[in-house]
Protein backbone atom coordinates (compact mmCIF):
# COMPACT_ATOMS: atom_id res chain seq x y z
CA UNK A 1 0.00 0.00 0.00
CA UNK A 2 1.03 3.64 -0.47
CA UNK A 3 0.01 6.84 1.23
CA UNK A 4 -1.98 9.40 -0.75
CA UNK A 5 -3.12 12.70 0.76
CA UNK A 6 -2.65 11.32 4.23
CA UNK A 7 -4.58 8.09 3.66
CA UNK A 8 -3.39 4.57 3.13
CA UNK A 9 -4.63 3.47 -0.27
CA UNK A 10 -5.81 -0.07 -0.77
CA UNK A 11 -4.62 -1.71 -3.95
CA UNK A 12 -7.05 -2.62 -6.73
CA UNK A 13 -6.14 -5.68 -8.82
CA UNK A 14 -7.71 -5.53 -12.28
CA UNK A 15 -7.85 -8.93 -13.98
CA UNK A 16 -8.03 -9.00 -17.79
CA UNK A 17 -8.36 -12.32 -19.66
CA UNK A 18 -6.84 -12.03 -23.13
CA UNK A 19 -7.43 -14.19 -26.19
CA UNK A 20 -6.63 -13.05 -29.74
CA UNK A 21 -7.57 -9.49 -28.86
CA UNK A 22 -4.99 -7.55 -30.89
CA UNK A 23 -7.61 -5.37 -32.62
CA UNK A 24 -8.82 -3.68 -29.42
CA UNK A 25 -6.27 -4.65 -26.76
CA UNK A 26 -4.02 -1.59 -26.82
CA UNK A 27 -6.97 0.76 -26.49
CA UNK A 28 -8.30 -1.31 -23.59
CA UNK A 29 -4.94 -1.26 -21.80
CA UNK A 30 -4.64 2.49 -22.37
CA UNK A 31 -7.98 3.05 -20.67
CA UNK A 32 -6.94 0.95 -17.67
CA UNK A 33 -3.53 2.65 -17.47
CA UNK A 34 -5.28 6.05 -17.40
CA UNK A 35 -7.04 5.32 -14.09
CA UNK A 36 -6.83 8.21 -11.64
CA UNK A 37 -6.67 5.77 -8.73
CA UNK A 38 -2.94 5.46 -8.03
CA UNK A 39 -2.65 2.09 -6.30
CA UNK A 40 -3.38 -0.28 -9.16
CA UNK A 41 -2.07 -3.58 -10.47
CA UNK A 42 -3.23 -5.05 -13.77
CA UNK A 43 -3.05 -8.80 -14.28
CA UNK A 44 -3.08 -9.92 -17.92
CA UNK A 45 -3.89 -13.61 -18.39
CA UNK A 46 -3.21 -14.63 -21.99
CA UNK A 47 -5.24 -17.74 -22.78
CA UNK A 48 -3.04 -19.04 -25.60
CA UNK A 49 -3.41 -16.20 -28.11
CA UNK A 50 -1.93 -16.79 -31.57
CA UNK A 51 -2.12 -13.19 -32.79
CA UNK A 52 -0.15 -10.15 -31.56
CA UNK A 53 -1.83 -10.12 -28.15
CA UNK A 54 1.18 -11.59 -26.32
CA UNK A 55 3.50 -9.04 -27.92
CA UNK A 56 1.18 -6.18 -26.93
CA UNK A 57 0.94 -7.46 -23.35
CA UNK A 58 4.70 -7.90 -22.94
CA UNK A 59 5.35 -4.44 -24.35
CA UNK A 60 2.94 -2.98 -21.83
CA UNK A 61 4.67 -4.68 -18.89
CA UNK A 62 7.97 -3.16 -20.04
CA UNK A 63 6.42 0.32 -20.25
CA UNK A 64 4.38 0.22 -17.04
CA UNK A 65 5.36 -1.79 -13.96
CA UNK A 66 1.74 -1.92 -12.79
CA UNK A 67 1.04 -4.47 -15.54
CA UNK A 68 1.88 -8.17 -15.09
CA UNK A 69 1.64 -10.78 -17.85
CA UNK A 70 0.97 -14.52 -17.51
CA UNK A 71 0.34 -17.03 -20.26
CA UNK A 72 -1.84 -20.14 -19.97
CA UNK A 73 -3.08 -22.54 -22.62
CA UNK A 74 -6.67 -22.42 -23.83
CA UNK A 75 -8.62 -22.83 -20.61
CA UNK A 76 -11.29 -20.29 -21.50
CA UNK A 77 -12.13 -16.91 -19.92
CA UNK A 78 -13.40 -18.40 -16.65
CA UNK A 79 -10.20 -20.36 -16.07
CA UNK A 80 -8.15 -17.27 -16.99
CA UNK A 81 -10.04 -15.15 -14.47
CA UNK A 82 -9.68 -17.82 -11.79
CA UNK A 83 -5.94 -17.89 -12.38
CA UNK A 84 -5.88 -14.10 -12.21
CA UNK A 85 -7.51 -14.24 -8.78
CA UNK A 86 -4.63 -16.39 -7.49
CA UNK A 87 -2.09 -13.79 -8.68
CA UNK A 88 -4.00 -10.76 -7.34
CA UNK A 89 -2.30 -9.00 -4.43
CA UNK A 90 -4.79 -6.16 -4.00
CA UNK A 91 -7.38 -5.68 -1.28
CA UNK A 92 -9.96 -5.13 -4.02
CA UNK A 93 -10.49 -7.00 -7.28
CA UNK A 94 -12.06 -5.77 -10.51
CA UNK A 95 -12.41 -7.36 -13.94
CA UNK A 96 -12.19 -5.95 -17.45
CA UNK A 97 -12.58 -7.63 -20.83
CA UNK A 98 -9.81 -7.20 -23.39
CA UNK A 99 -11.96 -5.39 -25.96
CA UNK A 100 -13.77 -2.91 -23.70
CA UNK A 101 -12.96 0.48 -22.16
CA UNK A 102 -13.28 1.95 -18.68
CA UNK A 103 -13.66 5.54 -17.51
CA UNK A 104 -10.52 7.08 -15.95
CA UNK A 105 -12.38 7.68 -12.68
CA UNK A 106 -13.93 4.22 -12.41
CA UNK A 107 -11.87 2.68 -9.65
CA UNK A 108 -11.20 5.88 -7.73
CA UNK A 109 -14.94 6.45 -7.43
CA UNK A 110 -15.85 2.84 -6.71
CA UNK A 111 -13.20 2.52 -4.01
CA UNK A 112 -14.59 5.70 -2.43
CA UNK A 113 -18.09 4.20 -2.43
CA UNK A 114 -16.74 0.98 -0.96
CA UNK A 115 -14.86 2.77 1.81
CA UNK A 116 -17.52 5.35 2.66
CA UNK A 117 -20.25 2.74 2.99
CA UNK A 118 -18.05 -0.06 4.38
CA UNK A 119 -19.54 -2.19 1.60
CA UNK A 120 -18.56 -5.62 0.32
CA UNK A 121 -19.36 -4.88 -3.32
CA UNK A 122 -20.06 -1.85 -5.52
CA UNK A 123 -21.93 -1.97 -8.84
CA UNK A 124 -21.59 0.71 -11.54
CA UNK A 125 -23.52 1.23 -14.78
CA UNK A 126 -22.48 -0.13 -18.18
CA UNK A 127 -22.62 1.88 -21.40
CA UNK A 128 -23.17 -0.26 -24.50
CA UNK A 129 -21.69 1.09 -27.73
CA UNK A 130 -23.90 -1.24 -29.75
CA UNK A 131 -27.13 -0.06 -28.15
CA UNK A 132 -25.96 3.52 -27.64
CA UNK A 133 -27.43 3.50 -24.16
CA UNK A 134 -26.58 2.99 -20.52
CA UNK A 135 -27.58 -0.18 -18.72
CA UNK A 136 -28.06 0.87 -15.14
CA UNK A 137 -30.20 0.02 -12.16
CA UNK A 138 -33.76 1.03 -11.23
CA UNK A 139 -32.49 2.51 -7.96
CA UNK A 140 -30.90 5.89 -7.11
CA UNK A 141 -27.19 6.45 -6.72
CA UNK A 142 -25.76 5.17 -3.42
CA UNK A 143 -28.68 2.82 -2.80
CA UNK A 144 -27.60 0.29 -0.18
CA UNK A 145 -28.74 -3.33 0.13
CA UNK A 146 -28.01 -5.18 3.35
CA UNK A 147 -28.43 -8.76 4.50
CA UNK A 148 -31.87 -10.07 3.44
CA UNK A 149 -32.40 -7.16 1.03
CA UNK A 150 -29.54 -8.48 -1.09
CA UNK A 151 -31.48 -11.63 -1.95
CA UNK A 152 -34.98 -10.20 -1.93
CA UNK A 153 -34.24 -7.19 -4.15
CA UNK A 154 -30.79 -7.16 -5.77
CA UNK A 155 -30.37 -10.87 -6.54
CA UNK A 156 -33.99 -11.09 -7.67
CA UNK A 157 -33.37 -8.37 -10.26
CA UNK A 158 -30.19 -10.09 -11.47
CA UNK A 159 -31.81 -13.53 -11.79
CA UNK A 160 -34.49 -12.35 -14.20
CA UNK A 161 -37.77 -10.60 -14.93
CA UNK A 162 -41.01 -11.22 -13.07
CA UNK A 163 -43.04 -12.33 -16.12
CA UNK A 164 -42.62 -13.37 -19.75
CA UNK A 165 -44.28 -10.09 -20.72
CA UNK A 166 -41.48 -7.90 -19.36
CA UNK A 167 -39.70 -6.55 -22.43
CA UNK A 168 -36.86 -5.03 -20.42
CA UNK A 169 -33.47 -6.70 -20.50
CA UNK A 170 -32.73 -8.24 -17.07
CA UNK A 171 -30.04 -6.45 -15.10
CA UNK A 172 -26.55 -7.42 -16.21
CA UNK A 173 -24.81 -9.38 -13.46
CA UNK A 174 -21.47 -9.00 -15.19
CA UNK A 175 -18.37 -8.85 -13.01
CA UNK A 176 -16.91 -6.03 -15.12
CA UNK A 177 -19.32 -3.58 -13.49
CA UNK A 178 -18.30 -4.61 -9.95
CA UNK A 179 -15.61 -3.97 -7.40
CA UNK A 180 -15.13 -6.91 -5.03
CA UNK A 181 -13.27 -7.46 -1.77
CA UNK A 182 -10.37 -9.81 -2.43
CA UNK A 183 -10.51 -11.46 0.98
CA UNK A 184 -14.17 -12.43 0.54
CA UNK A 185 -13.37 -14.00 -2.82
CA UNK A 186 -10.37 -15.91 -1.51
CA UNK A 187 -11.63 -16.83 1.96
CA UNK A 188 -14.87 -18.27 0.56
CA UNK A 189 -13.27 -19.78 -2.59
CA UNK A 190 -15.62 -17.85 -4.89
CA UNK A 191 -14.69 -18.83 -8.44
CA UNK A 192 -16.04 -18.82 -11.98
CA UNK A 193 -17.53 -22.10 -13.23
CA UNK A 194 -15.23 -23.39 -15.97
CA UNK A 195 -17.71 -25.73 -17.68
CA UNK A 196 -19.96 -22.98 -19.06
CA UNK A 197 -19.16 -20.07 -21.37
CA UNK A 198 -22.41 -18.12 -21.06
CA UNK A 199 -23.39 -16.00 -18.04
CA UNK A 200 -20.56 -17.55 -16.04
CA UNK A 201 -19.88 -14.15 -14.50
CA UNK A 202 -23.49 -13.97 -13.26
CA UNK A 203 -22.81 -17.20 -11.38
CA UNK A 204 -19.67 -15.66 -9.87
CA UNK A 205 -21.49 -12.46 -8.86
CA UNK A 206 -24.31 -14.38 -7.18
CA UNK A 207 -21.86 -16.67 -5.39
CA UNK A 208 -20.14 -13.59 -4.06
CA UNK A 209 -23.38 -11.86 -3.05
CA UNK A 210 -24.28 -14.93 -0.98
CA UNK A 211 -21.25 -14.07 1.18
CA UNK A 212 -21.77 -10.28 1.14
CA UNK A 213 -23.34 -8.24 3.92
CA UNK A 214 -23.70 -4.93 2.10
CA UNK A 215 -23.93 -3.90 -1.57
CA UNK A 216 -23.91 -0.35 -2.97
CA UNK A 217 -25.12 1.05 -6.30
CA UNK A 218 -23.06 3.65 -8.19
CA UNK A 219 -25.12 5.14 -11.03
CA UNK A 220 -22.11 6.27 -13.08
CA UNK A 221 -21.64 4.68 -16.51
CA UNK A 222 -17.99 3.81 -16.00
CA UNK A 223 -17.72 0.64 -18.11
CA UNK A 224 -17.91 0.86 -21.91
CA UNK A 225 -19.00 -2.34 -23.57
CA UNK A 226 -17.46 -2.37 -27.06
CA UNK A 227 -19.53 -4.79 -29.10
CA UNK A 228 -18.44 -6.23 -32.44
CA UNK A 229 -21.79 -5.71 -34.17
CA UNK A 230 -20.95 -7.87 -37.19
CA UNK A 231 -19.88 -10.75 -34.96
CA UNK A 232 -23.02 -10.48 -32.83
CA UNK A 233 -25.33 -10.32 -35.85
CA UNK A 234 -23.66 -13.34 -37.43
CA UNK A 235 -23.99 -15.32 -34.19
CA UNK A 236 -27.79 -15.31 -34.56
CA UNK A 237 -27.41 -17.51 -37.63
CA UNK A 238 -24.68 -19.84 -36.34
CA UNK A 239 -25.43 -23.22 -34.76
CA UNK A 240 -23.82 -23.59 -31.34
CA UNK A 241 -23.03 -27.17 -30.46
CA UNK A 242 -23.82 -28.16 -26.90
CA UNK A 243 -25.90 -25.06 -26.15
CA UNK A 244 -28.74 -26.96 -24.46
CA UNK A 245 -26.46 -28.93 -22.15
CA UNK A 246 -24.59 -25.75 -21.23
CA UNK A 247 -27.77 -23.78 -20.53
CA UNK A 248 -28.97 -26.61 -18.27
CA UNK A 249 -25.70 -26.48 -16.34
CA UNK A 250 -26.12 -22.72 -15.97
CA UNK A 251 -29.70 -23.10 -14.71
CA UNK A 252 -28.55 -25.77 -12.25
CA UNK A 253 -25.85 -23.43 -10.91
CA UNK A 254 -28.36 -20.59 -10.52
CA UNK A 255 -30.95 -22.87 -8.94
CA UNK A 256 -28.43 -24.07 -6.38
CA UNK A 257 -27.29 -20.54 -5.52
CA UNK A 258 -30.72 -18.95 -5.06
CA UNK A 259 -31.64 -21.55 -2.44
CA UNK A 260 -29.18 -19.78 -0.13
CA UNK A 261 -30.97 -16.40 -0.21
CA UNK A 262 -34.11 -15.17 1.49
CA UNK A 263 -37.12 -14.65 -0.77
CA UNK A 264 -36.54 -18.00 -2.47
CA UNK A 265 -40.09 -18.33 -3.82
CA UNK A 266 -39.74 -15.13 -5.85
CA UNK A 267 -36.23 -16.09 -6.98
CA UNK A 268 -37.48 -19.47 -8.24
CA UNK A 269 -40.30 -17.75 -10.13
CA UNK A 270 -37.89 -15.36 -11.81
CA UNK A 271 -35.44 -18.14 -12.65
CA UNK A 272 -38.28 -20.07 -14.31
CA UNK A 273 -39.00 -17.05 -16.53
CA UNK A 274 -35.30 -16.84 -17.38
CA UNK A 275 -35.15 -20.60 -18.03
CA UNK A 276 -37.96 -20.34 -20.57
CA UNK A 277 -36.00 -17.66 -22.37
CA UNK A 278 -32.90 -19.89 -22.44
CA UNK A 279 -34.89 -22.92 -23.62
CA UNK A 280 -36.58 -20.97 -26.44
CA UNK A 281 -33.11 -19.97 -27.55
CA UNK A 282 -32.01 -23.63 -27.46
CA UNK A 283 -35.02 -24.72 -29.53
CA UNK A 284 -34.14 -22.17 -32.20
CA UNK A 285 -30.52 -23.28 -32.13
CA UNK A 286 -31.53 -26.93 -32.60
CA UNK A 287 -33.27 -25.97 -35.85
CA UNK A 288 -30.24 -24.24 -37.36
CA UNK A 289 -28.20 -25.71 -40.16
CA UNK A 290 -24.48 -26.35 -39.85
CA UNK A 291 -21.81 -28.05 -41.92
CA UNK A 292 -22.08 -31.83 -41.52
CA UNK A 293 -25.35 -31.54 -39.61
CA UNK A 294 -28.20 -33.60 -41.07
CA UNK A 295 -31.96 -33.16 -40.81
CA UNK A 296 -31.97 -36.21 -38.55
CA UNK A 297 -29.49 -34.46 -36.25
CA UNK A 298 -31.83 -31.47 -36.00
CA UNK A 299 -34.85 -33.64 -35.28
CA UNK A 300 -33.06 -35.65 -32.59
CA UNK A 301 -31.70 -32.59 -30.81
CA UNK A 302 -35.10 -30.89 -30.86
CA UNK A 303 -36.75 -34.07 -29.58
CA UNK A 304 -34.27 -34.28 -26.69
CA UNK A 305 -35.04 -30.68 -25.70
CA UNK A 306 -38.82 -31.05 -25.89
CA UNK A 307 -38.76 -34.26 -23.82
CA UNK A 308 -36.45 -32.88 -21.13
CA UNK A 309 -38.08 -32.78 -17.69
CA UNK A 310 -36.74 -29.30 -16.98
CA UNK A 311 -38.22 -27.92 -20.20
CA UNK A 312 -41.57 -29.61 -19.60
CA UNK A 313 -41.71 -28.14 -16.10
CA UNK A 314 -40.67 -24.64 -17.21
CA UNK A 315 -43.40 -24.43 -19.87
CA UNK A 316 -46.18 -26.00 -17.81
CA UNK A 317 -47.45 -22.50 -17.04
CA UNK A 318 -46.52 -19.17 -18.59
CA UNK A 319 -48.13 -15.79 -19.15
CA UNK A 320 -46.65 -14.56 -22.44
CA UNK A 321 -48.77 -12.01 -24.32
CA UNK A 322 -46.36 -11.21 -27.14
CA UNK A 323 -47.62 -13.19 -30.13
CA UNK A 324 -44.26 -14.61 -31.18
CA UNK A 325 -43.24 -15.56 -27.65
CA UNK A 326 -46.64 -17.06 -26.92
CA UNK A 327 -46.68 -19.01 -30.20
CA UNK A 328 -43.31 -20.68 -29.76
CA UNK A 329 -43.97 -21.26 -26.04
CA UNK A 330 -47.20 -23.10 -26.82
CA UNK A 331 -45.46 -25.21 -29.46
CA UNK A 332 -42.77 -26.13 -26.94
CA UNK A 333 -45.32 -26.87 -24.22
CA UNK A 334 -47.23 -29.28 -26.45
CA UNK A 335 -44.04 -30.65 -28.04
CA UNK A 336 -45.02 -29.85 -31.61
CA UNK A 337 -41.66 -30.59 -33.19
CA UNK A 338 -42.80 -30.40 -36.84
CA UNK A 339 -44.50 -27.03 -36.30
CA UNK A 340 -41.47 -25.70 -34.43
CA UNK A 341 -39.14 -26.61 -37.28
CA UNK A 342 -41.50 -25.01 -39.79
CA UNK A 343 -41.70 -21.88 -37.65
CA UNK A 344 -37.92 -21.47 -37.49
CA UNK A 345 -37.42 -22.40 -41.13
CA UNK A 346 -39.70 -19.48 -42.00
CA UNK A 347 -37.90 -17.14 -39.59
CA UNK A 348 -34.41 -18.06 -40.80
CA UNK A 349 -35.37 -17.60 -44.45
CA UNK A 350 -37.16 -14.35 -43.69
CA UNK A 351 -33.91 -12.90 -42.35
Amino acid sequence: MIRWKGFKMKRVSVIIPVFNSEKFLEETLDSVAAQTYPELEVILIDDGSVDRSAQICRARTEQDNRFHYYRVENGGPSAARNIGITYATGEYIGFCDSDDLIDPNMYQTMVAYMEQQTADIVFCDIYSERDQRKFGFPWPDRTIFQLEEIGQILVAALVGNTTDNDANVPLWGSVVRCLFKADKIKDHAVRFPEDIHFAEDLVFTLRYLEKAGKAVICDKGFYYYQCNTESIMNSFFVYKKGMFEERKRLINYLSEIIQKFSGREELVRRLTVTSRCYFRECVGNACRAAEGRTEKDKKNELKDILNDDGVISAFANFDALDRKVKAISLLIKYRQAFAIRAYYLYRFHKR
